[in-house]
């Protein structure tokens, strides 16, 4: 779960004051809200986020830290200056965040570089290394050879979350997940179970480590992992910022929303819960998330798209749908990498990630794709005052 920043179109209820507020106040405008967009505004913004982060000793926004609660904070003082158009409240909510993690790895007795997973359980196992059939996203591809030892899964079409607790659920001590992209693979399961079954120690591999054990093994041998892994997981407080607009209709109500925090791994600059009672009264749901990457694509969101884009929709997107609500959002790419056919369409370099440094503490406002990000802007601008109308 995300702490979140949600703007809601249309108010649930409006005082006297607010009244007055609407009273001058035009229909919502596609074209005005995209004019209104100013590169030099969004730009501010980023740097203001990256000096949170850098308030914090990891130089992350995670949800706990200073970095974030400066983030809420200045989201409330920047909504309170638009004289009374929104009822701005802050949700408090708890929820299980990782706080740190660190992992060792051995090959055949061997060191061997290891991609932290974050929310893995903590675990100290040794056992031989079977490979999973096919992309390990149905119980079926994993065999009874499974239980008792650590699985080997590539990564893709499923989410690591299901991965790692369908290994759990046919017996696995631990999996190894690896990448099928060039790089070590880093990723995140979720912080609340799973129905599959319980995750088990995961760390992720290159690409190559990956291919390589998965060739040697099917091919005969016999080769031993060490995992050790070891996570602080926390049940905090944090909370929601969430701006309903005095005017409009009560019962016609469009949220807007991005994430306020980051993964504890970088400042998040480039990167739901609802009750039962308002979700009848949510028209849709427009999500604004990772929409500057400095290699971009062009994306829409869904569960069938680039490398990535199922964890994404299934983090993001999944929860509204399942609630029936209309639901969907611009995409420039995260960690995954650019076809030839994206370099034909959008530029940029094919086989390279969308942004190299997503989720790093390597993140800052200069490696944007400056354009695509005001241009984004725009889009979100247009979504909005669209479906407004």
């Amino acid at each position: 779960m995300k702490s979140a920043l949600s703007f809601g179109a249309f108010a649930v209820t409006a005082s006297a004051a607010a009244v007055d507020v609407c009273k001058n106040l035009p229909a919502v405008n596609s074209k005005e809200l995209q004019a209104a967009v100013k590169t030099d505004k969004l730009l501010q913004g980023c740097e203001k986020l990256i000096e949170f982060a850098e308030s914090t000793p990891a130089r992350n926004r995670q949800v706990g830290t200073k970095g974030h609660n400066l983030t809420t904070d200045r989201l409330v003082e920047e909504l309170e200056k638009l004289n009374g158009y929104y009822k701005i409240e802050t949700q408090t909510f708890w929820y299980n965040t990782m706080i740190t993690g660190t992992l060792s790895l051995e090959i055949d007795g061997e060191p061997a570089d290891g991609g932290l997973i974050d929310y893995s359980p903590t675990g100290d196992v040794s056992a031989l290394i079977v490979v999973v059939s096919n992309l390990g996203c149905n119980s079926a591809d994993y065999t009874e050879e499974i239980s008792g030892n650590i699985a080997l899964v590539v990564r893709g079409t499923c989410p690591f979350v299901q991965k790692s607790a369908l290994a759990g659920a046919a017996g696995a001590v631990g999996a190894l997940v690896y990448n099928n992209i060039p790089d070590r693979l880093e990723a995140t399961l979720d912080p609340d179970a799973r129905p599959e079954g319980n995750f088990v120690p995961t760390i992720g591999l290159s690409d190559v480590q990956g291919q390589n054990l998965a060739t040697a093994i099917t091919g005969g041998a016999t080769i031993m992992a060490s995992l050790h892994v070891e996570t602080e997981i926390k049940n905090l407080s944090t909370v929601n910022v969430i701006a309903t607009s005095n005017c409009g209709s009560s019962d016609s109500v469009l949220v807007l929303g991005a994430h306020t925090d980051s993964v504890f791994r970088g400042p998040g600059i480039n990167d739901n819960g609802l009750s039962a009672e308002d979700k009848a009264n949510i028209g849709a749901y427009l999500n604004f998330d990772t929409i500057a990457s400095p290699n971009y694509m062009n994306g829409i969101y869904d569960d069938d798209g680039p490398t990535g884009s199922v964890d994404i929709f299934h983090f993001y997107q999944v929860p509204f749908l399942d609630a029936g609500i209309p639901s969907g959002g611009l995409f420039t790419g995260a960690d995954g990498i650019k076809t030839e056919e994206e370099e034909a369409l959008f530029g940029g370099t094919a086989s390279q990630p969308y942004d190299s440094n997503f989720h790093t503490v390597k993140e800052d406002a200069k490696q944007f794709e400056v354009g695509h990000l005001h241009a984004t802007r725009q889009g979100h601008c247009c979504g909005g005052g669209r479906v407004c109308d």
